[in-house]
């Protein structure tokens, strides 16, 4: 059981009603004492565009479900405010902790961030395939990566991704795990690393994700005043 709610600026969430059962996406944005806050849910309409909320209420029960850090965190919660300043947002009620299911999704240590790589494979005939075109980094460890990608991937592939303006590390991955149904149309995937190009650059990659992590975890969420400043966390 966690001991309080975590999760990342602007964290992507999956909202649902508790009736309709329509999944519709958002963002967590931040948590003012007992009051959680997304932005205005949105889902894809099959012409393409975006269709959103309607008719939602104070007291309306919700569904939230969202990754972050390699766990899985679910809750239903009800809406407190609906509001249109500074923007169309929710202020909903943050759950008891006995209330929060969490589940751990991947197994090797985790940092959130979104960071774009290629995936490729190889071609029977032996040349080199691109998998995806739009594929990010979501968490990575020292044994395991965590990506999301707009296509199906086969179970070995080599991710690819640039460290530096010079520096472009390669790391092949075997595939463990694999989500779908998001919102926005992404395969989730876990897996495990294999092999890297570059053992050092990799390493202290990993030692500045670390650092960078500890720092973000130390900046305040809770701005305490209802001029909700917290956008400039985004």
């Amino acid at each position: 059981m966690p001991e309080s709610l975590p999760f990342a600026p602007y964290q992507l969430v999956e909202v649902a009603k508790i009736l309709a059962g329509e999944k519709y996406q958002s963002h967590l944005l931040t948590r003012v004492g007992d009051t959680i806050i997304i932005d205005r849910p949105k889902r894809q309409a099959k012409s393409g565009g975006w269709r959103y909320f309607d008719s939602v209420y104070v007291n309306n029960l919700l569904y939230l479900n969202y990754e972050h850090k390699g766990f899985s965190y679910q809750f239903k919660t009800s809406v407190l405010k609906v509001s249109y300043i500074p923007f169309y947002h929710l202020c909903l009620k943050t759950p008891e902790l006995r209330e929060i299911k969490q589940v751990k999704i991947w197994s090797a240590p985790r940092y959130q961030s979104y960071t774009p790589v290629t995936l490729s494979g190889m071609h029977k005939d032996g040349y080199k395939v691109l998998l995806s075109p739009c594929s990010y980094v979501v968490d990575i460890g020292p044994q395991g990566v965590g990506i999301l990608s707009r296509h199906r991937v086969p179970r070995n592939f080599l991710l690819e991704m640039s460290l530096a303006a010079d520096s472009r590390l390669q790391i092949q991955c075997r595939l463990k795990n694999v989500k779908s149904g998001r919102p926005d149309g992404y395969y989730c995937y876990g897996c495990e690393i294999e092999k890297v190009s570059d053992p050092q650059g990799f390493a202290e990659y990993l030692e500045f994700l670390a650092a960078a992590a500890d720092f973000f975890s130390k900046i305040p969420t809770d701005v305490g005043t209802d001029d909700f400043s917290f956008y400039t966390f985004v």
